[in-house]
């Protein structure tokens, strides 16, 4: 897990943002552009942001979870 935790929103933005770069460096760009979409787009409560993350990060590990690399397995469970 992240090990400071998220302070806010915009923390977890940049951390979302940090991921796609990596996911990007690796060749999954499918799974970066659902996390570059997810990070665009407004929601209205916190649950919906939260919730709309998760099921980016299941769809992206349904797709991709056997072929990414553990560390970023162990950070998108």
């Amino acid at each position: 897990m992240y090990p400071g935790g998220f302070d806010d929103a915009d923390d977890l933005a940049g951390f979302v943002k940090a991921m796609t770069d990596h996911l990007i460096e690796l060749g999954f760009d499918e799974a970066a552009t659902q996390l570059n979409d997810w990070a665009r787009t407004s929601f209205t409560t916190s649950s919906e942001f939260l919730g709309e993350l998760g099921a980016v990060c299941n769809r992206v590990m349904e797709r991709d979870g056997a072929r990414l690399p553990p560390c970023l397995t162990e950070v998108l469970l």
